[in-house]
């Protein structure tokens, strides 16, 4: 509505605050991108919102296909995978009631990428941005990176989240290109985080007028914004991020284990930015948002570890019986 009455929320904060000048103080892209194509093409807002929830689920169906089968190479694991994540990220959980309830086939809720805008349209940018990243480490055509680091940049126009974890996951990833000596891996990082850096200067502009402004105080409080350094350390996340990772014991450890470890890891920081920082808002906005989904994606490659860990197993035992 604020783009269709022709506001300017990338000068005022639509949420927030009502004066056109003001800082913004979360991510205005997306509805931006929403509200530029319903008045471009003259579609009210309520049938927008009934054609993007025709097509952004779908359109995030084919990049957690495509983002599940480079990093496991099994077709059948990658149309599973995505259709699980897009029919069933609820009961991806550690809460044993709702476990419980989909074991008696009696649980039911909303799908969680039927909500609009966020995580409708913002996982697309997300899921998009994972993939050019680990596309621009696979291949020598250094476009990727530009593409991926611009990418990255529009994140921070989007969600906190999302570019804090992509950012916890390139640093780690970059430490063990570091260690290992992989210098080319070690450039391409940095690329995507110099372009990322340079896409979100007026970001960081316009957050240093949100920290100098008068009622920012008020606003940390608004948001639930607790001063804490208590470590957060999720059992479930913990547990099922070691056990995926184990999966590739008997394989050769690749490009894909240290990216999924990575950010596997990455997310674990993310969790727990405030010990240096000092300040947690909702963190489970980060198991949520992030750290679930790309769980659930490694979750899927490791079962394609085991079942190769099965053939291998079995067609050695083939040639020893010969």
């Amino acid at each position: 509505n604020t783009i269709y009455k022709g506001q300017d929320i990338c000068l005022g904060g639509f949420d927030n605050y009502e004066q056109i000048g003001q800082p913004w103080t979360f991510g205005f892209l997306p509805v931006l991108a929403l509200g530029v194509v319903g008045k471009l093409f003259n579609i009210t807002a309520i049938n927008l919102d009934m054609l993007m929830t025709f097509l952004l689920p779908a359109i995030l169906f084919v990049l957690l296909y495509f983002f599940i089968l480079r990093l496991s190479e099994s077709f059948s694991l990658a149309v599973i995978g995505s259709i699980s994540l897009i029919l069933g990220y609820s009961i991806f959980t550690a809460n044993v009631q709702i476990i419980k309830e989909t074991l008696m086939l009696s649980y039911s809720s909303h799908l969680w990428f039927l909500r609009p805008i966020s995580p409708q349209f913002n996982h697309i940018l997300l899921i998009l941005a994972l993939i050019l990243i680990y596309e621009s480490l696979c291949s020598n055509k250094i476009f990727l990176s530009w593409v991926a680091g611009i990418l990255t940049g529009l994140l921070f126009y989007v969600f906190i989240y999302y570019w804090i974890f992509v950012y916890a996951g390139l640093s780690v990833l970059f430490f063990v290109f570091l260690a290992r000596r992989e210098k080319l891996c070690r450039r391409k990082i940095f690329t995507i985080f110099f372009l990322s850096v340079l896409v979100s200067v007026p970001y960081w502009l316009n957050f240093w007028r949100l920290l100098h402004h008068p009622h920012y105080r008020d606003l940390e409080y608004f948001l639930n914004v607790i001063n804490s350094r208590r470590p957060i350390l999720p059992v479930s996340y913990i547990l099922s991020s070691s056990l995926i990772l184990f999966t590739y014991y008997k394989k050769e450890i690749n490009l894909s284990f240290w990216y999924i470890f990575s950010f596997l890891v990455g997310g674990l920081i993310c969790l727990n930015q405030h010990i240096i920082t000092g300040k947690v808002m909702f963190p489970g906005h980060w198991i949520g948002y992030s750290n679930k989904t790309f769980l659930i994606v490694s979750l899927f490659v490791s079962l394609n570890n085991i079942k190769e860990i099965k053939d291998n197993a079995k067609g050695h035992e083939e040639e020893l019986t010969k």
